[in-house]
């Protein structure tokens, strides 16, 4: 029971992992800073961390697969001691550092644990107030740590919203979500800035509600928003496809499924998923 249970949990974060697809599988993005036994050192916590020139590299150094716990909390560290002034990096520092109390497992984090993650992200929304992309993120792994981790859906339930509701329109830039989703995709620079975005924090948190809520209600209004807001995104048809599968939700959703098909949306392989649900629905 106990593996089904995790596998059930790991395969539902593909509704997630599916709408912040960017990449394939693929070598590791070019922007990775590897150490260079040339740079000078920093001397972090007793752990000799390499010094780079700037905040991007050093935090992008500290985000390149070091195993080592200690000498990975030394570099996320070092960020913040080498670039205070750059808010922005040292608050990803600062989430790199709360999730680390979930590590390396974190389906197996013990109570304290998890207890000690939240209590760094509620300390990275006060602190880095200043920065919409951080909080937006603390917000969704405090929804994700109360709803996947403690099952407690009372009180994950109003990150997610406050994220849909505060940061609707926050593009998704960061280091991504989800644990599993990095299994997909590479993580962003840190100060990468598109020209465009096709995706953002508003769409994530509005799946997640949908995903989780056990009120029909409340999923059927978080449905509503991302049509409302997003009706031509893969955000609504991975949400349509979700509604389709429920039988409790199908009805719902069978018109906005044949105005989306009608749009020739991108991805044919969701929108023939989304057809076969519309018909077995219908029937």
């Amino acid at each position: 029971m106990r593996q089904h249970f995790w596998v059930k949990t790991v395969l539902a974060g593909v509704l997630v992992a599916l709408l912040l697809l960017v990449s394939g599988c693929s070598a590791p993005p070019e922007y990775l800073t590897a150490a260079d036994t040339d740079l000078p050192e920093i001397i972090q916590d007793g752990v000799a961390v390499p010094r780079f020139d700037s905040a991007a590299d050093q935090l992008n150094y500290a985000r390149s697969g070091l195993t080592d716990r200690k000498r990975k909390l030394a570099a996320l560290r070092a960020v913040k001691t080498l670039f205070p002034a750059d808010h922005m990096a040292c608050g990803q520092a600062a989430l790199g550092l709360a999730y680390l109390n979930l590590e390396p497992q974190y389906r197996f984090a013990s109570n304290l644990d998890i207890r000690r993650a939240v209590t760094d992200f509620e300390q990275v929304l006060k602190v880095y107030a200043d920065q919409p992309d951080i909080v937006a993120k603390a917000l969704w792994y405090l929804g994700w740590i109360h709803t996947e981790l403690e099952h407690d859906h009372r009180t994950g339930m109003p990150y997610y919203w406050q994220v849909a509701n505060s940061f609707s329109q926050v593009p998704l830039m960061l280091s991504h979500t989800a644990p599993w989703v990095n299994l997909v995709y590479g993580l962003e620079p840190v100060h990468k800035k598109p020209e465009t975005h096709t995706k953002n924090w508003g769409q994530v948190a509005l799946l997640e509600i949908l995903r989780h809520s056990p009120q029909k209600d409340e999923a059927v209004k978080a449905f509503d928003l991302i049509w409302d807001r997003y009706p031509s995104s893969q955000a609504a048809g991975l949400a349509l496809k979700h509604m389709l599968s429920n039988p409790v939700l199908a009805s719902h959703a069978l018109a906005p499924a044949a105005v989306y098909l009608a749009s020739k949306p991108l991805n044919p392989y969701l929108a023939k998923d989304i057809r076969t649900l519309a018909e077995a629905a219908a029937l």
